[in-house]
Formats: C-alpha cells, structure tokens, sequence
C-alpha cells in the first residue's frame, strides 16, 4: 500500500512544480542537452538491463565524449548513431544519399527535408552535431600523439554503514570499504586514444603484499584510427573486438529488446579501445585493422589475459592430473582469500581476425575467434550445462552480411562452432513510409551452439538454446508524436536455468511519446512477457508453469523556467506466479535538475518510494551521481531513497563533484546478506571526484 505522508509530499510537489513559472521565457541549451544523454543513456540500459557499473560507465562516456567533440554531418559516415541507438540504419542511410544527390548541408534542420528523419529523431542528435562552418576532424599527425585534450579524473567512494563482511578480530574483507580509483586519458577525437587507469573495489586489499602496483585492477590502452591509407585502426592494451551480428564475437554492449523497437542490428566498430574500469569485457594484447584494397578491409587481434577461475579441486593428488575449473568468474572482486585465489587463475588466449568488403550497396564479413585456456573447463553437472563449451580450444567461424535495397536492409550472420552446430540471426529494417519502419529478426541457436564472446540478440544473456522471431515498428503520426512496439516470440528446445524442460514465452511493449516543443515532454510504456518456468511443487519431476509479468511507466519531464528541470516517473509491476500467486510493485520518483545560466555550478535531487514483493518483480531505475558514474539500481523490499548531487566548475580546468544517496527501508532490520549484509535498515553512501582538463 501506498504511504499516505510520502503521497502527500509528492502531491504538494507536482502542484508545485507545476504552477512554477510556466511561461517560460528562455531555454538553457546545456540543460537541454544533459537530458537528451540521459535520456540516450537509460534507452541503452532498457536494451541492456544486466550492464556492469563499469560498461554503464563507458557508455556514459561514449556519448559525453561524443557530445563534445561533436559529429560533422558533411563528412562522417554518422556510424557512430546507430552504435549508441540514436538513429537505425534506414535512417542513416536516407541522410547520406540526400548527402550525395544534393551537396553539404547548408543547415543542421536541413535535416527536416529527409525522409524517415523526423522533428523527434534531430533532437535526440543535434547536442551530438557540430555546427555547420566548423572545422572538424583534421588529418591524422604523429604530434596528435602529445598534442590533445587530456584528462585527470580521481573518484572517492564510501559506503558509510559498516558490512559484516569488515567486522571482528579476523574480518573476510582484507581490505577497507573505500572504493578509489584514478585514470588518465589524452583524446583527440576521431584519431587518437592514449589512457591507463587504476581502481580499488571495496572490500579489496590496497597492499603490494597482494598487488605489485597496490591497486587490484590497472588497464592501458593506445588507439590511433585513419593513421594513413592503409591503416585504419591500431590498438594497443585493453580493447573491444567485434565482429557481425555478434554471434561469435561482441566484447562490448549488445542491445536487446527495448523501447528503441527498430534498433536490432548491431553495428560496432571492428577494434575499440577499452576506456573504463572494466576488469571483465576487455581484451588485452593488439589489433589492428588495414585496408588492404578499395573497399576491403582485413582486421587482426591477439590476446593474452589472466582470467578469473573456479578452481575443482581433485579429490586425489597425482602430478599428472589435470587441472580443472568449473567456471570463468565475472564479478571482477578481490575481497576474500578465496576470491583473491581465483584471480588471475586462467590463462586465456584470444586471437581473431575479419576479412570484410564494404560496398556502397553490400557488405560481407568472414568472421574467426580462436581460444585456448591453460586449464580444463567443465561446467556444473547440471541438466541446462550438458551442451555448454568444456575442455581448453575452441574455434568458432562465421560469415555476415549486409544490403542495401532502396529503403530495405538485409542483414545476418551465420556461425558454426567446434561442436560443428550451426547458428544464424537475419534480420531486415524496412522503411514501409518516410513516417513507418519496421524491424523484422529471425534467430535460431542450436542448444549445441556455444561462443564464448559471443553476444546476440535474443531473451537470454547466453548464445545459445534458443529460436525467436521478432518484430518491432517505429510510427510517427505527427512531428511531436510516436509510437514504438514490438512483439517477440521465442523457445528454448533444451532446459535453461529457469525451466527444467523445453520451454517458450512470448514478450510485447507498446510506447507512446509526446514532445511539446521545448517545455515537456512525455511518455507511457507497456510492456507484457509471460514464459514457462518450473514451478515449485514439492514433486519428483516438477511441472512448467507460465509466469507472466506485466509492467507499465509514466514518465514526464519540463522544463522550469531557464535553468531548472524537473522529471517525474511511476513503475508498476503485476506479476503473476505458478499456483496463481501474484505480486504488485511499484516505484515513484521526483527528480529536480538546476543548472543556473552563467554560473559554475549545478545540481539535482532525487526522491523515491518503492514496494516491491519480491526478487520476480523487481523495478529498475537507471541514476546519475556525477560525469562518467552512474548505476542501473535494482529495487527490492519497502521503502524510500534520496539521491543528490553538487558539481561546481572552476576557471582553471578542475571540476569537483560530490553525490550523496541513501536507501532507508521500513520492512527489514537487515539489509543484504553474508558478508554484504547491514545490520539495520539505512543503506547511505558518499561519493565525490575531482576532474581536470588541460591540454591543447
């Protein structure tokens, strides 16, 4: 139920809001564009609900990078649109043969002249366009090497309740609860990549008795792009490889189902420089992509890491035994002896390449990734692990493609694995009117078919078990107005981790924005899935049940006055259950932006309420705390939660900022569990980071 003195405030603060300066007499364009990357951002995380902190963080600064080295029109292919879902590929198209039939832009609203370009779609990119009449990315220069913009950013984080986990005479966690980390990174964009980084989890030892350099996790990296002719992309150190459709290769973020209904075709860039403080997802070694005739490119990678293992011990000894582990570790956390002894425990080779021509009309890739690990991997004896890789070598190969046909594009790849299974995706986005596009994906992955950096689009997280059609459409009945849905059917022809037996479902979601110029805009979305899980009767052979879950989001955001915005968001889950249990949740949020014209600082708040059931029906909420750091926060239990933050810009380059939140609930004296838990029901944390820009 619903607290009736957090409604209240809630009520005195939409009444309020609502009647503060409604005619507005300016815009801030800067505020403007900080919600469009919000915005862009929580797009992604819809298509992407099970990001790591640290990828969240690199698309965070994907866009901010982007934002402000800005996109030149006239000269870029705009590739980089359809990688941070901003524009689909019909779209893009459709700009760059107007491009080439009438000559240079003469104005970025000239835009408004493409078909299937509508008022909606410049807005979601013009914070990312440079102006008309600027300069833009130069030919590439060795001095590009030292001469750049270059950052310092160092960040604190602590939380400030104590964890049993840091408790006693012996405590589990042999390092503090403190969270530090400081990176480097000279940019000049479109050419030149050149950082390193350092971070300390919390809970992690900050010793040399346990790591060289005292952090747990250092990374580097040094990316050149167009070098000349024949090199068109060079990188050393951490990086991201990609290749097709992702069904063998995809070391980034892929997207899934979401609001953004007709983005479905991957469109990575081959080789990109790993810039976060992601320990998981990043490829170590080189690459190196040339073109090696007109419209030809070929593309090369080694890499050598040390990955986490769970390691099987024997149950005898002998010398010769081989060693075994049951699983290669994700979390990234060096807290505990046994994680610290898990760390670093497999050695993994990774070497790839992609022979690819890319015509004006057509595209085909020839795809190769190649592992070794130093140790056998044998999963869990469980039923959904039978067809999952085991031993130490794999060699998956695939080929992918790409055509265009007027206002149709053709795309797929097809993979084969050592197993000899063959998997394909195909999809096609069709312009059906300048206002109507549709997305089609057909997926058919063998319960045989395994990849190991493999990331496709599909229900599950894994590459495999699985074959769907889906259908999504994008309509724009009037410039303000639009429409997304979609419709996905799939099953699994072997048991998954939540069914003990073949399985299906089906999901849909239906999205209805409206912009009033520039003083609001809104939005409500449905979504629908039900699919069949193991129930839970205390039965030798447990029957599939359907569970379905329905969800519904009212979200509003305006603008208040010149420098203030306000945006106001409610979540409601009804979950259905096998036995006919049902549970009702819900999340409501006010948050306030203010950024005052010609000032050095700015700020937001945020407050919360939530009752969620259960794990089943929890609620996602994406949060921004500071540049480059922000959370897609899982809500659970009863209760309510602030979030602000201060950010104050100095003359000299140095910016600092400063976020505090905190999570108090009213259904619990203890908040999580084993070594994380808190005895109490406040969960608050501190967080700050001093930034500083310099450089030519």
């Amino acid at each position: 139920m619903f607290e009736p003195q957090l409604i209240k405030r809630f009520g005195f603060l939409i009444i309020l809001l609502c009647f503060i300066n409604m005619k507005t007499e300016g815009q801030n364009d800067q505020l403007s564009n900080a919600i469009e990357i919000e915005e862009s951002i929580e797009s992604i995380i819809a298509a992407n609900p099970d990001l790591s902190d640290a990828q969240l963080n690199e698309i965070t600064e994907r866009l901010n990078a982007i934002y402000q080295s800005k996109v030149d029109i006239n000269t870029s292919d705009l590739r980089v649109f359809t990688e941070l879902l901003l524009l689909n590929d019909i779209q893009i198209q459709a700009i760059l043969v107007h491009r080439n039939k009438y000559g240079k832009y003469a104005a970025l609203y000239e835009l408004q002249t493409v078909n299937s370009i509508e008022l909606s779609d410049i807005k979601r990119i013009i914070p990312y366009l440079r102006p008309i009449g600027i300069e833009g990315v130069t030919p590439f220069d060795w001095n590009m090497l030292y001469k750049g913009n270059k950052t310092i950013l160092a960040r604190y984080t602590k939380l400030l309740q104590d964890q049993k986990g840091y408790l006693g005479d012996e405590p589990k966690y042999l390092g503090s609860n403190e969270r530090y980390s400081i990176r480097f990174r000279h940019v000049v964009p479109g050419r030149v990549s050149i950082g390193f980084g350092m971070e300390k989890d919390a809970g992690e030892p900050f010793s040399r008795k346990y790591n060289d350099l005292f952090f747990d996790f250092t990374t580097f990296h040094i990316y050149l792009e167009n070098v000349n002719k024949l090199v068109k992309r060079v990188v050393i150190g951490d990086f991201q490889a990609s290749a097709g459709q992702g069904l063998i290769l995809f070391s980034g973020y892929g997207f899934g189902k979401s609001a953004f209904t007709t983005a479905v075709k991957k469109n990575e860039r081959s080789l990109r420089p790993s810039t976060s403080l992601n320990e998981i997802n990043a490829l170590r070694g080189a690459g190196v992509e040339l073109n090696i005739a007109k419209n030809t490119s070929f593309m090369v990678f080694g890499s050598i890491r040390r990955s986490d293992g769970n390691a099987i011990i024997p149950d005898s000894i002998e010398n010769d035994q081989e060693q075994i582990i049951s699983s290669l570790q994700m979390a990234g956390l060096h807290r505990t002896l046994s994680e610290i002894e898990d760390k670093g425990y497999v050695k993994q080779i990774t070497a790839g390449s992609t022979l690819k021509y890319a015509g004006t009309k057509f595209s085909i890739g020839i795809n190769t990734v190649y592992d070794k690990l130093d140790k056998s991997l044998q999963p869990s004896d469980r039923g959904y692990n039978k067809y999952y890789f085991s031993g130490k070598e794999a060699l998956n190969s695939s080929v992918d493609y790409t055509y265009f046909l007027r206002n149709v594009v053709l795309f797929g790849e097809t993979a084969v694995n050592p197993a000899k299974s063959i998997a394909t995706v195909n999809g096609a986005l069709i312009g059906l009117h300048p206002k109507v596009s549709l997305a089609l994906m057909f997926r058919h992955l063998p319960k045989e078919y395994y990849s190991l950096h493999g990331k496709v689009f599909s229900d599950q997280t894994a590459t495999t078990n699985e074959t769907g059609f889906y259908i999504g459409t994008e309509i724009k009945p009037s410039p303000r107005f639009v429409i997304n849905a979609y419709a996905d059917f799939y099953k699994h022809s072997w048991p998954t981790f939540q069914a003990d037996g073949p399985s299906e479902g089906n999901s849909y979601l239906i999205k209805l924005s409206y912009q009033k110029r520039k003083k609001w805009d809104t939005y409500i979305q449905f979504r629908y899935q039900s699919e069949q899980v193991t129930g839970t009767n205390d039965v030798l052979i447990p029957a599939l049940f359907s569970r379905e879950k329905a969800d519904i989001r009212f979200h509003f955001n305006r603008k208040v006055g010149n420098y203030l915005a306000w945006s106001s968001r409610f979540d409601y889950v009804h979950l259905i259950l096998p036995g006919d249990n049902t549970e009702n949740s819900y999340l409501m949020y006010q948050e306030l932006w203010a950024r005052p014209l010609g000032k050095p600082f700015s700020g937001f708040i945020r407050f919360a309420v939530f009752n969620v059931e259960s794990y089943q029906s929890r609620i996602y909420s994406y949060e921004h705390y500071m540049a480059y750091d922000s959370r897609n926060l899982q809500f659970e239990g009863i209760g309510n939660r602030f979030v602000s933050g201060v950010r104050w810009k100095f003359f000299n380059g140095i910016t600092i900022e400063a976020s505090y939140n905190a999570t108090k609930y009213s259904d619990r004296t203890a908040i999580g569990s084993g070594n994380d838990q808190i005895l109490g029901n406040l969960r608050s944390e501190f967080r700050a980071q001093v930034r500083y820009g310099f450089g030519d």
